[in-house]
C-alpha cells in the first residue's frame, strides 16, 4: 500500500527571524508543523548544511554582496549571507524537531562548496542526489507533503523536483514563508508548483477541520480542471492561477478596451486587456508586471512606459481560485497594432474617458457582454 510522508524543509535558526539569512515570519510556521507532525508515521527533514568556503557565501567573494548574481561552477548563482555552516548552532534543526515525534531520517544538502542545494532531492545543478529520493521508494512511499522554509527556495524546488519523480505533491501553504528578495516570489513559487501538478492546501485540511475537506479532482482537461472540496464544486486553472489586468489611458485621454469573441458568453465580450502569468512551460517564475507589459501589447499594440499594482485578489470566489493583479499604466506608447496571437480575434478600442459609461451602454445595447472588471479599471483610471 503507498504511504505519504511529511517533508520538513530546512526549518533551522539561520532561517527563523534574528538569523542571518531570516525569512519573514518564518518562526510563525512552527506550531503548524509540530501539529502537522502528529498526524504523518513518515517524517523526514532536509538540512541545510554549507562548509564554511561554501561558493554561495557573499563573504567568500570579496567585493560582492548579498543578493547579487554570479556564475558558480557553471551556474547561475545568487550571493547569501553566512548561514548553516557545517556544525554552527545556527544549522542546527529548531528544537522543536529534536522532541516529541522525530524525523525518521534527516537529509543533508549544499555540502559541495561548488553548487548550491534548495532541492531536498538535488544539488541546483541535479549532478547529485542526496538519497531522499531513494529512501522515500524503500519506505514505500508515493505522496509527500511539504512545509518548511523557505518558500520560493528550497520548498519550491524540493517541490518541484518531487513532481518530477513522479510523487504526489501537497504543499502546505500556511506551513511555509518567502524570502522575497523580489515582491510576489512567494505566489510565483506557488504558482509554479500547481503548473507542475501539485497541490497546495491549508493545514485545516490535514489536521482533520471538517470545513476544508481534502481536494478532489472530478475531471480536467488542457486548460481548466473540475475540482472538489466537500461539497463545494469549482474550477481550477491547470496552468497559471495568476492573471495580470491592464488599465492603460492614452495620452490623449482615452481609456484602452477589447474586444472579443468569448465562446462561454455566446458572444462578443468588452474587457480590459488581461492575460494569465506563468501559463506556459519555462515562465512559471515570470514576474507578474513583465507579463502586464507583454499582454498589453500583445493585445491592444501598445507598450507601457510605467506600470504600477493598484489592487489584487480573487476573480470569482464561488466559482475559481484564479487571483487577479490589477496594473494601472503610467503612459503607453504604440507600437503595433495589437489584436493578440494567432488564436485570438481582438478588436481594440480607444474610448475617451468621458465618454466610457455611455459607450458601454451603447454596446451592450448592440448586444455585447460587458466585463464587469471593466468598471473597476475605469474607477482606477479616473482616481
Amino acid at each position: 500500500m503507498s504511504k505519504q510522508a511529511l517533508i520538513i524543509v530546512d526549518l533551522q535558526p539561520d532561517f527563523l527571524p534574528g538569523g542571518p539569512l531570516a525569512v519573514p515570519e518564518g518562526d510563525a510556521i512552527i506550531p503548524t508543523v509540530v501539529a502537522l507532525m502528529d498526524r504523518f508515521e513518515i517524517i523526514v527533514a532536509t538540512q541545510d548544511w554549507h562548509p564554511a568556503d561554501h561558493g554561495s557565501f557573499a563573504a567568500n567573494h570579496p567585493g560582492r554582496s548579498p543578493g547579487e548574481l554570479i556564475e558558480l561552477d557553471g551556474l547561475e548563482q545568487i550571493l547569501w549571507p553566512v548561514h548553516c555552516v557545517q556544525g554552527s548552532p545556527g544549522a542546527e534543526l529548531v528544537p522543536e524537531l529534536r522532541a516529541g515525534t522525530l524525523p525518521r531520517a534527516v537529509f543533508r544538502k549544499g555540502t559541495d562548496p561548488t553548487v548550491d542545494s534548495y532541492s531536498g532531492f538535488f544539488d541546483n545543478g541535479r549532478r547529485k542526489p542526496t538519497g531522499l529520493a531513494e529512501w522515500l521508494v524503500e519506505q514505500g512511499v508515493s505522496h509527500v507533503v511539504i512545509c518548511g522554509l523557505a518558500l520560493d527556495y528550497c520548498v519550491k524546488f524540493t517541490a518541484l523536483d518531487a513532481l518530477s519523480l513522479g510523487l504526489t505533491t501537497t504543499l502546505v501553504r500556511d506551513a511555509t514563508r518567502a524570502v522575497e528578495l523580489a515582491p510576489g516570489d512567494g505566489e510565483r513559487a506557488i504558482a509554479a508548483i500547481t503548473e507542475a501538478g501539485g497541490e497546495v492546501v491549508e493545514s485545516a485540511a490535514l489536521l482533520g477541520d471538517p470545513s476544508v475537506p481534502p481536494l478532489e479532482v472530478i475531471a480536467a482537461g488542457k486548460w481548466l480542471r473540475l475540482a472538489k472540496r466537500g461539497r463545494w464544486e469549482f474550477v481550477q486553472r491547470v496552468a497559471g492561477v495568476q492573471a495580470a489586468v491592464i488599465v492603460a489611458v492614452t495620452d490623449a485621454g482615452e481609456l484602452i478596451l477589447i474586444e472579443q469573441p468569448r465562446p462561454a458568453t455566446g458572444g462578443n465580450v468588452i474587457e480590459l486587456p488581461a492575460g494569465l502569468i506563468g501559463d506556459h512551460a519555462g515562465t512559471e517564475d515570470e514576474d507578474p508586471a513583465l507579463a502586464a507589459a507583454r499582454e498589453l501589447e500583445e493585445e491592444t499594440g501598445f507598450r507601457p512606459r510605467r506600470l504600477e499594482r493598484v489592487a489584487q485578489g480573487t476573480s470569482s470566489a464561488g466559482l475559481t481560485d484564479e487571483r487577479l493583479i490589477f496594473y494601472l499604466a503610467h503612459g503607453v506608447d504604440r507600437v503595433g497594432q495589437g489584436g493578440g496571437d494567432e488564436h485570438e480575434d481582438i478588436t481594440v478600442h480607444l474610448v475617451p474617458l468621458a465618454e466610457v459609461e455611455p459607450w458601454l451602454a451603447a454596446r451592450e445595447q448592440a448586444g455585447a457582454v460587458i466585463d464587469l472588471k471593466v468598471w473597476s479599471g475605469l474607477y482606477f483610471a479616473q482616481r
